[in-house]
């Protein structure tokens, strides 16, 4: 049986071109981190609540913010092995920097921002996340298949 599926994903993988998987690979990378951040912390939640420091905060005057991401349940199925290929990239030559721009791209930092913390020009750390994405995409390629985004 897992040989079937193996075969199929293989099929998949070599109809599907390159710039498709990396694309498709950096929108799982995307969904994740940002899921990771939607979900809610379980520690923070067994602690006691906020103090009320002023007025307006304690009869409900301040505007209550939706999250901006709301994720699916595919999207959280697929996060904990989707970051797994964030931890394999953080071992990797260079992998501690490329993984924490993947993360920063992910959550919006605009690309001149990063490229004014890296000291270089913004053409340069769009080619170490293109760079990143098509390492993750490299090494899991058959994975990277198996996982669909929802919409």
């Amino acid at each position: 049986m897992n040989d079937m599926r193996a075969q199929d994903t293989d099929a998949i993988c070599k109809r599907r071109s390159e710039k498709e998987g990396v694309a498709h690979c950096a929108t799982l990378l995307r969904r994740a981190i940002l899921t990771n951040d939607a979900l809610p912390d379980r520690y923070r939640q067994k602690t006691w609540p906020d103090y009320i420091r002023a007025p307006e905060d304690a009869y409900g005057y301040s505007q209550v913010r939706p999250p901006k991401f709301r994720p699916s349940p595919r999207d959280v199925s697929n996060m904990l092995p989707v970051m797994d290929w964030l931890c394999w990239l953080g071992g990797q030559t260079n992998g501690g920097r490329d993984a924490k721009l993947v993360m920063a791209r992910a959550r919006g930092v605009p690309w001149w921002r990063l490229a004014q913390r890296h000291g270089r020009s913004e053409r340069q750390v769009q080619r170490w996340f293109d760079g990143a994405v098509a390492a993750i995409y490299g090494r899991f390629r058959k994975q990277v298949w198996e996982f669909q985004t929802s919409k």
